[in-house]
């Protein structure tokens, strides 16, 4: 597999021993497919396709047990597909991620019987979930908090340069600047400072990892209001502007784009 940054289809021949080694457009590595424009929408599909299967085995049983039992078995066995390695893959397509919205969305009215409420509702009343956006900004937050506190692996820590004085900065890691939005701005380079700079100082230094986690709840859906200012700013530079309408708290809204 050939990665670049170029237009179009990019070709290179490799020969060893004089056996022609075949180019690849994916890969599966540890269980996350990776393509060749690392935009992972070959993994979301199959992500989506085996998800949407084990739905489809909750709604035949959906008048057969109670919903406490459906609801465990989502969260077992389906939500972990959802959210499998999600961090890697959050800068999807937002076709992307409203397909995984919808697999959760279909999940929960089988879970709880339930036709007419929408989808906010499901979450926050009845299942008391979170969006899957929101969980993979939760969990960016939580790994940042890993790495403030060298809980994370060395290589990992390595990839974000600290402030180290003695003034109360907004943030403890420097944003980095970017050149391209693509390989730039929608990185967890770039994110996961971002993101850790909008939280309160008084979240940020808890004392243990469990505290940080329960507090990031609250915090994730502010910074989806955060990131949706940051889309609409990057779509009128780039020639288009991004409306979002029918926004609500748990970070599900949809988009229409014009040009200008």
């Amino acid at each position: 597999m050939l990665l670049s940054r170029e237009k179009g289809d990019a070709c290179i021949k490799l020969t060893i021993d004089g056996e022609s080694i075949k180019s690849s457009s994916d890969l599966k590595l540890l269980g996350v497919t990776i393509d060749d424009k690392l935009n992972f929408s070959i993994h979301i599909s199959n992500v989506c396709n085996k998800a949407t299967k084990k739905v489809s085995v909750l709604v035949r049983m959906r008048n057969m047990i109670p919903f406490q039992a459906k609801l465990q078995l989502y969260k077992s066995i389906i939500l972990s597909n959802l959210t499998y390695c999600h961090v890697v893959w959050h800068f999807c397509s937002a076709s992307d991620n409203r397909k995984l919205e919808r697999v959760q969305e279909r999940a929960l009215r089988a879970i709880f019987n339930d036709r007419s409420t929408n989808y906010e509702a499901l979450l926050n009343k009845k299942a008391k979930l979170s969006s899957l956006q929101n969980r993979r900004l939760q969990d960016i937050l939580i790994l940042m908090y890993k790495i403030k506190n060298s809980l994370a692996p060395l290589q990992l820590c390595n990839l974000f340069h600290y402030q180290n004085n003695s003034y109360n900065l907004r943030s403890d890691f420097t944003v980095p600047r970017f050149t391209t939005t693509k390989y730039g701005k929608h990185s967890f380079r770039y994110l996961g400072p971002y993101l850790w700079g909008r939280v309160g100082h008084e979240i940020r230094s808890k004392s243990n990892l469990q505290a940080f986690m329960r507090r990031t709840l609250d915090v994730s859906g502010r910074c989806m209001w955060l990131l949706r200012m940051l889309f609409i700013a990057v779509f009128w530079q780039s020639g288009l502007c991004a409306v979002p309408v029918v926004v609500g708290a748990s970070g599900v809204c949809t988009v229409y784009y014009f040009t200008v």
